[in-house]
């Protein structure tokens, strides 16, 4: 039987994304996707989300800034661009993987606010390629050139 996440509070809704159980948080994080292409019902949940790019297990952290972006298309306060350094940190992380899963949801971010392009490029050329294995730095560096030449335009 399926969770009606809508009706979570934002505190349950996250300590169900938080679980220690991988596999459940990763089923309920497909399921709050699902939502939100749909419907804004989780955008007063964004600061909530927000704080998971701070979390404990790069799963976590890309979840939250995932969820983020996706929100960006409600996002009628303008609160992605107040927590845009926060979100763009992430750029900065230990594990290649996350790299390379924000790079790609940057490109649904500027779909929905091209005004952030100038403020993100600035951020591409903060990542420091030296510290991964020489495989994944190579395809991130291809990863940013692709970013790069769509915010340029």
């Amino acid at each position: 039987m399926r969770m009606e996440l809508t009706k979570l509070s934002e505190k349950e809704l996250l300590k169900l994304l938080t679980n220690k159980n991988e596999q459940e948080s990763y089923k309920i994080t497909n399921e709050v996707f699902e939502i939100i292409e749909k419907s804004d019902v989780f955008y007063p949940y964004f600061d909530g989300f927000l704080s998971l790019v701070e979390g404990r297990t790069s799963f976590m952290r890309m979840r939250g800034f995932a969820f983020c972006i996706a929100l960006a298309k409600y996002d009628t306060e303008n609160k992605i661009e107040k927590a845009l350094p926060t979100l763009l940190s992430l750029l900065k992380d230990d594990k290649p993987t996350t790299i390379r899963v924000c790079l790609s949801s940057i490109k649904s971010l500027v779909e929905f606010k091209p005004n952030l392009k100038k403020e993100i490029l600035p951020y591409l050329d903060t990542i420091d390629l030296g510290k991964y294995k020489e495989s994944m730095s190579h395809l991130i560096a291809k990863d940013i050139a692709q970013l790069k030449n769509l915010l340029s335009r």
